[in-house]
């Protein structure tokens, strides 16, 4: 006969609920004796526990509004989560088959090495680079990279934020101090900026 298997809830003597596999089967009687069931039953409330932990932290990752992914020491992409996904435009299936060469236009070997090196050696590492949705279109981007190491196995996490608007407020900035330079340089009117008591700009 085949086993069966199936999950109940169990209250304990002192009132407390426990989680178990319960595996059971039906045993034919002989001859004129009834038949029987016989199982065993496994608290796996811990495993349950552990489980509904990871999904959600699985869940919280995936909706984390912050690139996080996860690659192998030769630049292959090993995970992404949902939103990183999306901002690139791929499914993460797509993504998981892929590698920071494929996203990172600027990305060469050289630089590659280097920076597992600087990861490998201090555990961490923040650069600024580009990435390429899969429509063609690039966009700014911080990568800030974790290197860990867990039950012997090593491990390196990257978090990447989009910094589009980041960029284009230093761009605005650059832009207006530049444009406030040119005109304060030909001004006919004398143009000075104070800081407390100091004088930090005159113009000619």
């Amino acid at each position: 006969c085949c086993w069966h298997l199936c999950e109940e809830r169990y209250r304990c003597r002192d009132g407390s609920i426990i989680t178990c596999s319960f595996h059971y089967r039906a045993v034919p009687g002989k001859g004129d004796s009834p038949g029987e069931f016989e199982g065993f039953v496994e608290d796996i409330s811990e495993r349950k526990r552990a489980e509904t932990v990871l999904k959600t932290c699985q869940f919280i990752m995936d909706k984390a509004s912050i690139g996080v992914m996860r690659g192998s020491a030769d630049a292959k992409i090993l995970s992404v989560n949902e939103y990183w996904a999306r901002v690139l435009g791929y499914t993460q299936e797509e993504l998981s088959s892929m590698s920071f060469y494929d996203i990172d236009p600027a990305l060469t070997p050289e630089f590659w090495y280097a920076h597992r090196e600087r990861l490998t050696a201090t555990g961490f590492d923040t650069f600024e680079t580009s990435q390429r949705r899969k429509d063609g279109t690039l966009f700014p981007v911080e990568v800030t990279i974790s290197f860990l190491t867990y039950e012997g196995q090593e491990l390196s996490c990257s978090f990447t934020q989009d910094i589009s608007r980041r960029k284009q407020a230093e761009e605005s900035l650059r832009w207006s101090e530049e444009k406030f330079r040119t005109l304060a340089e030909t001004s006919a009117a004398a143009i000075v900026l104070y800081q407390g008591e100091r004088i930090v700009y005159a113009n000619p």
